[in-house]
Order: C-alpha cells, then structure tokens, then sequence
C-alpha cells in the first residue's frame, strides 16, 4: 500500500509539475493566460484536482496490469498519449482554449507519460525495467520465458494487490 502511494504522489508531482514549467515558459513567449473569471490560484486548484484523478487512475491500472505493462512501459504511456492528445485537440477546437494551449498541453504529456509510466514502473516493480528475457518476475528466471519447470508459466502468482492476501494468477501470460 506504501508503494502505490508514493506511486502516486510520485506521478502527481511529474504531472503536475511539468505542464506547470512548460505553461508558465509558454506563457511568457505567447502571453497565455488564465481562463476569464478566475483567479490564478483558483485555477491552479482545479488543475490540481484533475491530476490528483489522473495520477491515482495512472498507477492503479498500472499497478494491477503489471505483470503485462512493467517491461512494456513506454507502450502503456503511448496509450495514455493517445487518449490525452485527442482530449487536447477536443479541447482546441471549442472557443475557450487555443491551440497554442493544446501545443503546450500535448508537448508536456510527451514529457510527463513516459516519465510517470518509467518512475512508476521503477517503484512498482521494484528495479528499472529490463527486457522480458532478463525479467525474473514475468518469466520466473527462465531466460527464454514460459514454464521454467515450476510449472507456473510468465507472470504466475507474482503479486498480491494491496497486501491483502488475495492472490492473482496470470497463467499463460503472453508478452
């Protein structure tokens, strides 16, 4: 459970941070502003706020997903990508938001997803991701993966959700 905090605490940082220094760079070249109506604080708050549910959504499916996504790192961040550049080019196209916005907006999630999916891959897993041949975890040790003999096959029986007890198997995982 300490783990998945610091997870998103860390994640939270990196993705609040990052747009915060790219904005505010952006801001002093094109002269970006805070949306009409609200204060600089108010708006800092609800930026906050969103990415508070960002980075908790994050590292939780990264965290039950794993023994799929820990060598596969930078795959999961692309998805994120994905997701977050349409939601910007969406955002672009009504009249409140520019696309000088949408340009900073998708520059930081280039930035922030694949750093965020790299540090929580590190602290979830426990060591910097390797290749799947090198990995312990998904292959039990067996340089060529699959069944190393113990009869468990990649990623069998490898991690225990939140500490409770619960077991999860992944039999015949294929990466």
């Amino acid at each position: 459970m300490y783990t998945i905090l610091i997870s998103i605490l860390s994640t939270l940082a990196i993705i609040y941070l990052v747009p915060f220094i790219l904005y505010g760079i952006a801001s002093s070249f094109w002269g970006l502003k805070t949306p009409e109506n609200a204060s600089p604080a108010v708006f800092l708050t609800s930026i906050l706020i969103s990415k508070i549910g960002v980075a908790i959504a994050f590292v939780l499916i990264f965290y039950f997903s794993y023994p799929y996504f820990d060598n596969n790192w930078l795959l999961y961040s692309f998805i994120w990508w994905i997701m977050f550049v349409f939601g910007e080019i969406g955002q672009a196209i009504t009249p409140n938001y520019s696309w000088k916005e949408a340009v900073i907006g998708i520059l930081s999630e280039t930035i922030y997803l694949p750093l965020g999916a790299l540090v929580i891959s590190w602290m979830i897993v426990g060591y910097p991701p390797l290749t799947p041949h090198e990995h312990p975890k998904v292959n039990g040790g067996d340089a060529e993966g699959g069944d190393d003999g113990d009869g468990d096959y990649a990623g069998a029986d490898i991690f225990d959700p939140f500490d409770l007890d619960i077991p999860l198997r992944f039999d015949k995982v294929a990466y």
